[in-house]
């Protein structure tokens, strides 16, 4: 067998990229006086350091497949970065004395050092995972990431009516050629037994009331519904939205439950979260598919990117923001696109591991888990504002949360844990309202004698 000899191309390519990055650093102090030099930096910065990573990430095969981490390979990256950054600050010090070194400020030589080693102990741990949906859910996380960095509120309510008007056009024909497939198919009772599928309370009179009111108290309690209110430029224009979002949900979700129920009968081997696109790929026009997957796409980016925002936005300000002291600038600005976009790594690796579920068992999940620890709480904020201290609203919202789930996963339970989570946060909310609201005894007074 030959040996491997090294390839003369690539080390000319590092080569011509570090280049580039010289010549990137000379420029950029021009870069305000002169559009030529500003021009050139830019198109520098585009794709050379990018470049740099996918050069490395060609090259790192056998220690992202290696069964066991190289800490010997990969260790001296950070070691390497803490000691640039180390006597960095260091000289800065010696400057000025009222430098403070952080070593998680990384605007200076050794980012890159870090960045590799982060991607490089990224791909080792998700080495495991199917690759191919890797890629696709690296293409979704980029794209919404793209979303929400440089468009935040104004797309997504741009997306949102795009999204609205190309969901409900296409999703309606769709449903409505699954609908009259249903009807014509015969043995449509034996394959769907009316007593189970066409009954709105299959699972029970009191599972079907809980998902009911898991939904309403989940939608209440919801950051992305109640922010729609705040950033409408009217009172007027919030209530036309909320009405208008209420009015599709039926034509919408009548189609999609008619497209569902068609493919258990046609495609009952196709996994839940697949039903929808391979009904329109293969029991569909080209052209409708087409739109409706465009529709589909833009629903995904703007629903993932209003959700991973505002989840982002709650852990950095309200508690990584109060850790840290990261202040108003550009550290919290970039804390807070790294915090997102962790949420949405999360989000899909909680999606490749259970591939096999169904979308409305984690929707009414979340929505429970959301109802029971800020319904009471947010309600009471809204309509007697100041009257439960913040200590037990927020006691409130961790305990009627966590035990709940502790109990869902330690016994069965009799009843659904959303009223469980709701009849503790209340107890806990009349306790502070009684407690914030207690007289207080004036001291008695002392009589001389």
């Amino acid at each position: 067998m030959p040996a491997k000899t090294r390839d003369p191309r690539w080390d000319n390519a590092k080569f011509f990229l570090i280049y580039l990055v010289i010549v990137g650093h000379i420029m950029e102090p021009f870069c305000d006086e002169f559009a030529f030099a500003r021009s050139i930096f830019f198109f520098i910065y585009s794709f050379h350091m990018p470049a740099f990573l996918f050069i490395s990430g060609l090259f790192s095969n056998r220690t992202v497949e290696s069964e066991q981490y190289r800490w010997k390979k990969l260790l001296p990256y950070l070691l390497v970065c803490f000691f640039l950054n180390f006597y960095r600050s260091v000289s800065l010090w010696i400057y000025n004395p009222h430098h403070h070194f952080h070593f998680d400020d990384q605007n200076n030589i050794s980012w890159f050092l870090m960045a590799l080693f982060a991607c490089y102990t990224i791909a080792w741990l998700l080495r495991k995972f199917n690759h191919r949906y890797m890629l696709l859910f690296s293409i979704l996380i980029a794209l919404v990431a793209a979303y929400v960095f440089f468009g935040g509120m104004k797309s997504a309510g741009v997306g949102g009516m795009l999204k609205m008007l190309v969901i409900w056009l296409s999703l309606f024909v769709a449903g409505v050629s699954a609908f009259r497939e249903l009807s014509a198919m015969p043995g449509l009772q034996q394959a769907m037994p009316p007593e189970y599928w066409w009954n709105m309370f299959n699972i029970g009179v009191g599972g079907g009331f809980s998902k009911l009111f898991s939904m309403i108290v989940g939608v209440v309690c919801t950051q992305t519904y109640i922010q729609c209110f705040f950033s409408a430029s009217s009172p007027r224009t919030a209530a036309a939205g909320a009405f208008a979002a209420a009015a599709i949900v039926i034509p919408v979700g009548l189609p999609s439950i008619a497209i569902g129920m068609y493919m258990h009968v046609m495609n009952p081997d196709v996994i839940p979260v697949l039903v929808l696109p391979v009904y329109l790929l293969q029991h569909q026009p080209v052209w409708l598919a087409g739109i409706a997957l465009g529709g589909i796409m833009l629903s995904l980016v703007g629903s993932i990117g209003g959700l991973a925002l505002g989840i982002g936005t709650m852990l950095t300000r309200d508690i990584i923001s109060r850790v840290a002291n990261l202040g108003n600038g550009r550290k919290l600005l970039y804390t807070l696109r790294f915090v997102v976009l962790l949420v949405m790594a999360a989000a899909c690796l909680i999606a490749i591991v259970n591939l096999d579920s169904q979308v409305l068992f984690w929707n009414f999940l979340s929505m429970s888990m959301r109802g029971c620890g800020v319904f009471l709480p947010l309600t009471l904020a809204i309509f007697s504002p100041r009257s439960v201290a913040k200590k037990w609203a927020f006691a409130s919202i961790v305990v009627s949360t966590v035990v709940p789930v502790a109990l869902g996963l330690a016994v069965p339970l009799p009843v659904d844990p959303l009223y469980i989570g709701l009849a503790i946060s209340g107890m806990m909310m009349m306790a502070g309202y009684a407690r914030r609201w207690r007289p207080v005894q004036a001291p008695a007074h002392r009589h001389s004698v």
